[in-house]
């Protein structure tokens, strides 16, 4: 506001105006601001103010565009493989446990009741990629938003993914220091993002082991959580393409390619931001930005305990 104000100031009184560069929204997009008087230099009766947005948000902008016509691709697919495979899914779900149930140690060899379970959580895993496929087509079906604590969601998250944490031997570190950590969100829907990273990072653990810390911090009115681990990371052309749908470095070892780009849309859904930094043998970090509950007063939103 002051150097508009300043830049104004030179058009009327006759001097050279120079661009105003600033950001619009939550700092997305990038504006030139261009002030020139009215009326003739010597005397002018008003300035004109013409705001012109920087060819690098554009080109941001055209690449967001592209990525909501994938997700709208996707969500086409997502409504036809939801239909055709839920009820055969189900159906082999049901009847494979019905069987280990009943046979387990009995008529079944344990080589067999390995094979029956194995079968079980092939079609566990199918189902859990369908879910996320149909979460990504249909934001409209989102469970309404509530007032959630960001630590209460991270510690239920460190819960969930507790036998995979043991299993890799990761030592997770926490400095939860935010004071003020209550946003709007889908309870369900904030922990499925801290789940799919905290998993990712475990993942990407060396098989001795490694560390997971988890940090949350606050400035202004948002809430600030980071995630970095010391795994195999990324190199550049990974990370390049990790937000592309079905795009998986973990293929063969039960990577779908839908984790990120289900968290990155989850994360923008509650009005938030997410950053990836990664380096090939050194690590991963993830940062994310969620609005204070507070700054979005104008949100309606039933209430309920952080």
């Amino acid at each position: 506001r002051a150097a508009l104000r300043a830049s104004a100031a030179a058009a009327m009184s006759g001097a050279g105006a120079e661009p105003v560069q600033g950001r619009l929204g939550r700092g997305d997009v990038e504006l030139n601001v261009h002030i020139a008087p009215m009326g003739g230099q010597d005397a002018p009766a008003g300035f004109l103010v013409v705001g012109q947005v920087a060819a690098s948000s554009i080109e941001q902008l055209e690449r967001e565009l592209e990525r909501a016509e994938q997700l709208m691709q996707l969500g086409q697919l997502a409504t036809g493989v939801a239909h055709e495979l839920k009820n055969p899914l189900t159906s082999i779900l049901n009847y494979a446990d019905y069987l280990l149930q009943k046979y387990r140690d009995q008529l079944f060899e344990r080589r067999d009741s390995e094979r029956l379970q194995r079968i079980i959580e092939g079609v566990e895993r199918m189902d859990g990629f369908v879910k996320d496929l149909v979460t990504l087509a249909r934001p409209q079906d989102n469970a309404p938003a509530v007032r959630v604590s960001v630590h209460d969601a991270l510690r239920e998250s460190l819960m969930l993914c507790e036998v995979t944490l043991r299993q890799h031997n990761a030592d997770v570190r926490t400095t939860l220091e935010a004071i003020d950590t209550v946003v709007l969100a889908a309870p369900g829907q904030l922990t499925q993002i801290f789940v799919n990273l905290i998993q990712n990072s475990t993942v990407a653990l060396a098989q001795e082991g490694g560390f997971i810390e988890i940090t949350t911090s606050q400035e202004l009115e948002a809430v600030f959580i980071e995630l970095t681990d010391d795994g195999c990371g990324m190199t550049s052309e990974e990370l390049a393409r990790v937000f592309e749908p079905f795009y998986t470095t973990r293929r063969g070892t039960g990577g779908s390619g839908l984790g990120m780009v289900l968290v990155r849309s989850l994360v923008e859904r509650h009005g938030g931001d997410l950053t990836l930094e990664s380096a090939a043998g050194e690590g991963t970090t993830v940062r994310l930005r969620f609005p204070l509950a507070s700054a979005r007063a104008g949100v309606q939103s039933p209430d309920a305990s952080s």
